[in-house]
């Protein structure tokens, strides 16, 4: 009887042996649940994952307790090994794909890699019981992504990499930009960084996008739409009747608005063969079809938007967008002005575009951000508002030739696929203490960057100044020009202004000067000093040519310090500087 009871216990502990080996990922889930509030179920897959599941993690409405409520959002986990890295997936829309028992992103498979992905706030299941438009910001969604990274390193501890495409791209980069840590590389794909809810960029874009022949195709098929709109418009109710579509505007304007659409749409998803473009000599139903194939019909009906409501909301408040020159079509049009998305708003709601961030996301990306690798299309137009990259850290841009909207890494020519995937490899090969020690080294004063100081009569003192000493000046000062001693190429700059006798702009300090310092890695050294117990007396403020913060020393000296991006003032005193 014992010897029965042996071999039963030493079987059931095989089993628990087995079953331990065999779903790693479920054990680890199952103890994070007593840290973390979220439940999980298995899903199946097909891939060389050996296990999948579907996490419902709990995230606040607001986080600046603008609302107390929560939702639970979906995120997607695929396991392969605890010793591989994280691919880390932003969607910007819903999730649902990951639902795919083969679903695998392209970089995942190129690693080897685990998988994450996550669906955006306010989308599909990703979503409050009460929608709050104004919750839907960039800056909530980005600190959903980081409260997920820190369950996740709870779980593999090797290096994440953070990718998605077009607004998943974009979501990449506003999740760098509110947490830098949080991801070791960031891969975003065809991701604009849009300025306004209407970026002009992308107007002289589409007018020198590819060959002028197919670009006069394009505008030929435009123009006929809108020319023999009687002819067509009957047979686009019909078709829009179909698919039991309506439009807030009425049949007419939505027309119009596609026809607008033609040209973007065209390029941007690259399907279509120029010579495949139909002509005035076809009849109205393959035109029609043509025009719903290139651009559909469906996205800004009422059915439309009320599924890419939350994208419009961001859209028209944070994230921008573009709108339509409809200078070519006016004689053949209603609309009196170009045509932007504000119909797409919420019920109820006003949404006004603020676009500060953007530009700091923008600066940030351009001056900052490392280890990321921007993959745009050539021809595809949201790369009219693409990130430009001036060379001052180790991101790179990858642009396909006569690449679109669907550019990705596997149809890169080889030179560019190599590259790509070559400085992945090397960051994930670059040892954690490498990059910390980098940073710590960067958290100083590397010069002086103002000489600020009151004067009676500031206008004066300029010309005096001028006329006496040779400075070159402008209604600042003037700004001294100097090359780095590690790299001559290099240009820098220190500006000398003398300020009004009532400026308040050296308060608190009751002196009669204020010094400016050039320094690198801002933001830690800011933590540092507060650390320290050192008084900063604001917020660090983003600007195109650098990042500022003021602080006190021991004897009541004001202290501005500077992060500067040279390469502006280059730009715009080039040859007006004193040397």
């Amino acid at each position: 009887m014992k010897k029965i009871y042996t071999f039963s216990l030493l079987i059931l502990l095989s089993i628990g042996f087995q079953t331990a080996f065999t779903q790693p990922l479920k054990m680890r889930l199952d103890e994070l649940k007593s840290t973390y509030d979220f439940t999980f179920q298995p899903l199946e897959t097909n891939t060389d994952f050996s296990e999948k599941y579907l996490v419902y993690f709990k995230q606040p409405v607001d986080y600046h307790q603008g609302s107390l409520d929560s939702f639970n959002q979906r995120v997607f986990i695929s396991h392969r090994n605890f010793n591989k890295p994280v691919v880390f997936i932003t969607e910007g829309y819903d999730a649902n794909s990951s639902t795919e028992k083969d679903f695998e992103y392209e970089l995942t498979k190129y690693l080897g890699a685990n998988q994450v992905c996550i669906e955006h706030r306010y989308f599909s299941e990703s979503r409050p019981d009460s929608l709050i438009w104004r919750f839907l910001s960039v800056e909530n969604a980005a600190t959903d992504h980081h409260r997920i990274a820190e369950f996740i390193r709870e779980i593999y501890s090797e290096k994440l990499i953070a990718t998605g495409i077009s607004k998943g791209g974009q979501t990449v980069n506003f999740f760098k930009y509110f947490y830098p840590d949080d991801a070791d590389i960031c891969v975003p794909y065809v991701a604009p960084v849009a300025f306004s809810s209407e970026d002009k960029r992308v107007y002289p874009f589409l007018a020198q996008v590819g060959d002028s022949a197919c670009r006069d195709a394009v505008l030929n098929y435009q123009l006929t739409m809108l020319q023999n709109k009687k002819k067509f418009l009957e047979e686009f109710i019909n078709l829009a009747n179909k698919k039991h579509l309506t439009y807030s505007m009425g049949f007419e304007k939505a027309y119009d608005l596609l026809v607008f659409e033609y040209s973007f749409a065209f390029w941007q998803w690259g399907t279509i063969d120029c010579d495949n473009i139909p002509t005035s000599s076809q009849n109205a139903v393959r035109m029609v079809d043509h025009l719903d194939k290139v651009t559909g019909i469906d996205w800004i009906s009422n059915q439309g938007i009320e599924k890419l409501q939350p994208y419009f909301y961001q859209a028209m408040h944070e994230i921008g967008l573009y709108g339509y020159d409809i200078e070519p079509f006016k004689e053949y049009t209603t609309y009196q002005s170009n045509p932007t998305f504000d119909f797409t708003f919420p019920k109820g709601e006003t949404v006004v575009f603020e676009s500060e961030l953007m530009f700091k996301v923008d600066f940030y990306l351009r001056h900052l951000a490392k280890n990321m690798i921007f993959i745009y299309g050539e021809n595809d137009p949201w790369s009219a508002t693409a990130v430009d990259l001036d060379g001052q850290t180790n991101s790179i841009k990858i642009v396909k030739k006569g690449g679109s909207h669907r550019t990705r890494i596997n149809n890169l020519p080889e030179g560019q696929q190599k590259q790509v995937l070559d400085s992945i490899h090397a960051w994930l090969s670059q040892e954690d203490h490498i990059i910390k020690n980098e940073m710590e080294n960067r958290k100083k004063v590397t010069g002086i960057g103002g000489v600020f100081f009151k004067s009676k009569d500031h206008k004066m003192l300029n010309e005096w100044y001028n006329n006496n000493l040779g400075l070159v000046t402008n209604e600042y000062g003037s700004l001294f020009e100097f090359r780095s001693s590690d790299n001559p190429d290099q240009k820098g700059y220190l500006q000398w202004s003398p300020f009004a006798e009532k400026t308040t702009y050296f308060e608190p300090s009751e002196k009669e000067f204020m010094i400016n310092y050039r320094v690198e890695n801002l933001e830690e050294l800011v933590k540092e000093l507060k650390e320290n117990g050192v008084t900063v007396l604001d917020e660090i403020e983003t600007y195109e040519y650098g990042k500022f913060v003021h602080i006190m020393d021991p004897e009541g000296n004001k202290i501005e310090l500077w992060e500067p991006v040279d390469t502006v003032f280059t730009k715009l005193y080039d040859k007006k500087t004193t040397k």
